[in-house]
């Protein structure tokens, strides 16, 4: 029933379902796991109900808020009906059309990185840490009809939609999330600049545009296929420009599938079971942001499909996230699983045992995105936190190979559904060394 209703209509079926006591039920009985980001978080509020999702931490004041699944996923299906109506009244199609977003990880943007593909709409998925030359080219050579701005970054948006325009071409749209447009002067630029709220969706209605074809189908999820891009993300450009990678709707849910399953096998994380289940899992932190795969896969698509609690950083379009922020998280949270990068773990050092302990509470700390120093590791396996690291990432849309707590820093295995093999410069099987991994 996800393929043919609108965003509205399905929230109030699965609230419905819930009402009576019963999971959500489609014409085959219990919805099977989804194929799309379009089906994603109305299964999990099918699934997980009233538990508890996205949490928002904040550095003064603790945990600040939360959202339950069925929560996010009418704040989905709102954004969902509202990013409709603004392309609508623009005169954009949303299928095939490309979104670059420039926003820190919070409630709307993790909701319009659901929305927008559900849509047919690709996300571009910004590192507002490039310079805005940069990202205008990125925005420009990726033909992204809208740039999204979220707080803390709208006047870096518009210096982006300025770059963006070359000769007579015309400038990509501005669309600003709450809290956004107020960071602009001079102000909003009526034909060009628009804010995107829940609110945006009546106002988009009673345009006197007509609706682009096919958009009632595509408001529903029944425009989108598994193998369309979903997500655009880039590598870090420490080599020249940042390469786009495209990841599909399926490949995205695929990797928290396996990220789950490696989980449960070599870190004896509850995560795969827990898939459609009651979790008997305390949550992820990373705090990243979510242009990185950590922060968008391993920390919100890869918790929706769980059922686990994920956390965003009150304070990111203003405070940079530092070791120490991550250890009081942990110590407030007490999540199962920490997911990071090295830089943060080995800024926390040197740390005494008593300061350690938020950590060793975990049931598994992982690192990736880079290797940690030998000195870092025993330091930290000192302390009695053994992090395990883990390859893949940007690519890959997230794990490939996982390390064990305990085992040697470079020993890694593949995911389940991963192949990996050592080859030589000339293909050949290698028989140690450095090589390549082949999925």
């Amino acid at each position: 029933f996800f393929h043919t209703a609108t965003p509205q209509a399905l929230l109030r079926e699965a609230l419905a379902g819930f009402a009576g006591g019963d999971a959500a039920v489609g014409r085959g009985g219990l919805m099977a796991t989804p194929t799309t980001l379009a089906d994603l978080a109305g299964w999990a509020a099918s699934r997980y109900g009233d538990a508890p999702f996205l949490q928002t931490w904040s550095a003064h004041r603790g945990l600040d808020a939360t959202l339950s699944f069925h929560a996010f996923n009418e704040l989905e299906c709102r954004f969902r009906a509202a990013l409709a109506a603004l392309l609508a009244s623009h005169g954009v199609r949303p299928k095939g059309a490309r979104l670059a977003l420039l926003c820190h990880a919070c409630a709307d943007s993790l909701a319009l990185t659901l929305s927008a593909p559900a849509l047919g709409v690709t996300v571009v998925s910004l590192n507002w840490k490039q310079p805005a030359a940069t990202l205008a080219v990125l925005t420009r050579g990726l033909g992204c009809e809208v740039v999204t701005a979220g707080r803390g970054l709208a006047a870096l948006a518009r210096e982006v939609v300025c770059g963006a325009v070359v000769g007579g071409g015309g400038a990509p749209l501005l669309f600003l999330l709450s809290g956004a447009e107020s960071e602009l002067s001079p102000p909003l630029h009526a034909a060009r600049e628009a804010p995107l709220t829940c609110a945006s969706a009546a106002a988009g209605r009673h345009s006197s545009r007509a609706a682009p074809a096919g958009l009632d189908e595509l408001e529903a999820g029944g425009g989108v296929a598994p193998r369309d891009t979903a997500l655009i993300l880039f590598t870090s450009g420490t080599s020249g420009t940042p390469k786009p990678v495209p990841l599909s709707h399926s490949a995205l849910l695929w990797s928290s599938r396996a990220k789950a399953a490696a989980e449960e096998r070599f870190l004896g994380l509850p995560s795969s079971s827990s898939i459609g289940k009651a979790p008997a899992h305390r949550g992820t932190l990373a705090l990243l942001p979510a242009f990185h795969v950590i922060g968008i896969v391993n920390n919100f698509v890869y918790n929706l499909l769980t059922g686990t609690r994920a956390t965003a950083f009150a304070e990111a379009h203003s405070t940079p996230l530092t070791g120490r922020l991550l250890l009081a998280a942990a110590a407030e949270l007490r999540p199962s699983l920490l997911d990071t990068v090295p830089v943060l773990l080995e800024s926390l050092l040197p740390l005494s045992r008593a300061e350690a302990a938020p950590l060793r509470s975990c049931d598994a700390v992982l690192y990736g995105g880079a290797p940690m120093g030998p000195s870092a590791l025993a330091a930290w396996r000192q302390l009695g936190v053994w992090p395990a690291s883990q390859y893949g990432q940007t690519e890959l849309g997230g794990m490939a190979m996982i390390g064990t707590p305990r085992g040697p820093a470079g020993a890694l295995r593949p995911v389940p559904g991963i192949r990996a093999r050592l080859s030589a410069a000339d293909g050949r099987a290698g028989e140690g060394g450095a090589g390549a991994v082949c999925g």
